[in-house]
């Protein structure tokens, strides 16, 4: 059928919603959903983490409440009156001034995964009001907390959506925080096989990176590090040559100036823990002491 072509703002945002504001405001309107996305983030790098916050009982392998099944970078990409949600590698790479940035990227489409009608403009068309209700509600690939391999193991037929549903959206200054229940009809479900289901708790988090990435730090195979590899096709060899770099925190000091001299400096923005509420008392101590016993080594650092 053909789309509705996007109504005035206070049809769709009407004085029912219940708004929760952020970086991207988000709007419940009955049962409805909708992002407001402002103008100024299409095109920005937005990582998105799939994670299950709560997972049936003998779920295969070491699967856990808190567990992060999928990251990716994403973006959304205007298409006429319609938001694409867009995935993007870094796999493959080449500086954008140079030729062969152009084959790099017809040879690495993302994969588009999901597309989003404008149901409204905001003021000045500054923002667009996303319908996300199906996109997480439904089973949307990209995000459901079942593998392809974990369906043909459970003999999962489809995903209920009379049993499935969005819990909650919340929105912060950089990021949206997505909570849902996914319910799979399943042949040979892990738990409770008599019932034939399988449910699911999934977060969903959207965080949008900086506009300026941190320096890049290049990994040595002599250091013993976390990384990752990119195949970089601007450099200025005869081959398509591999780049390895250090995962790590993005620590900056808030007194350049002190830090060179090898003065103690706070960084710009500290590396902050949460110790889980489920925690037994008895034993927070002693996380909390195991987490501050790194504060020496930071010291060394200069932080």
């Amino acid at each position: 059928p053909p789309r509705r072509a996007p109504r005035p703002y206070a049809e769709v945002i009407t004085p029912r919603a219940v708004t929760d504001s952020g970086g991207i405001p988000v709007h419940r309107v009955d049962d409805k959903w909708f992002f407001e996305v402002p103008d100024s983030l299409v095109g920005r790098d937005v990582l998105l983490v799939s994670r299950i916050a709560g997972v049936p009982a003998s779920l295969g392998g070491f699967t856990s409440a808190g567990q992060s099944v999928e990251e990716r970078v994403v973006r959304w990409e205007r298409q006429g009156t319609s938001l694409l949600l867009r995935s993007v590698s870094y796999e493959a790479v080449a500086d954008d001034t140079l030729p062969i940035a152009l084959s790099v990227a017809s040879n690495n489409t993302g994969p588009i995964l999901g597309a989003f009608p404008v149901q409204a403009f905001g003021a000045d068309s500054a923002t667009f009001v996303l319908d996300v209700t199906d996109f997480f509600s439904g089973d949307t690939p990209g995000i459901a907390g079942l593998s392809a391999g974990q369906r043909r193991q459970y003999q999962v037929r489809r995903l209920d959506p009379g049993r499935s549903h969005i819990t909650a959206i919340r929105s912060f200054p950089l990021n949206v925080e997505v909570r849902h229940t996914q319910t799979f009809e399943a042949g040979e479900p892990p738990f409770d096989q008599r019932s034939g289901t399988i449910t699911l708790e999934m977060r969903q988090s959207l965080v949008v990176l900086p506009e300026a990435p941190m320096r890049a730090r290049y990994a040595d195979a002599r250091v013993g590090f976390f990384s990752l590899e990119r195949v970089n096709y601007g450099l200025d060899e005869q081959k398509a040559a591999s780049q390895r770099f250090l995962r790590r925190w993005r620590l900056e000091p808030s007194d350049p100036e002190a830090y060179a001299r090898g003065e103690l400096v706070e960084p710009v923005k500290p590396i902050v823990y949460y110790i889980d509420p489920a925690t037994p008392a008895k034993w927070r101590r002693f996380v909390r002491e195991g987490v501050e016993a790194w504060q020496k080594p930071f010291e060394a650092a200069g932080f």
